[in-house]
């Protein structure tokens, strides 16, 4: 669950800054099993914020599919455990997921909770990389 999240916007030329061990790992990754990746920059407001991820978030493929599973989170944390973020810092996660059915022309990312504060993305729009840039505030 990310916590305050109003807005949320794709970006398509970011450039995100990674260690060099993960960006060769999830390269690797994504070029053999065609996995997509999500890079995220949440932008903390002026209070100290606590962020985590469930394992229940999805991408959503459309055409109707079935849902696609998280397989890795880096960077943030995982329910139950919560991560610090600093106010007024942006702080930089990765998501990963199984692929996307080819016939998918766009997808929502959908943080799926027994409880509110989960978040839904809607119609990302695919590309050929199947790499995401997204921000959310």
């Amino acid at each position: 669950m990310i916590l305050n999240l109003p807005t949320c916007s794709i970006q398509t030329e970011t450039v995100v800054q990674i260690d060099e061990a993960t960006r060769l790992a999830l390269s690797a990754q994504h070029a053999e099993e065609g996995q997509v990746i999500l890079h995220v920059t949440y932008n903390s407001t002026d209070v100290m914020e606590w962020i985590r991820i469930w394992p229940t978030t999805y991408l959503v493929p459309f055409p109707a599919s079935e849902k696609v599973q998280l397989i890795h989170a880096y960077n943030i944390g995982i329910y139950p455990n919560w991560l610090t973020i600093p106010a007024n810092k942006p702080h930089i996660f990765t998501l990963v997921f199984d692929a996307l059915p080819k016939s998918c022309s766009s997808f929502d990312l959908w943080e799926k909770i027994p409880e509110p504060g989960g978040f839904l993305i809607r119609d990302i729009q695919r590309n050929k990389s199947d790499v995401y840039h997204l921000t959310m505030h």
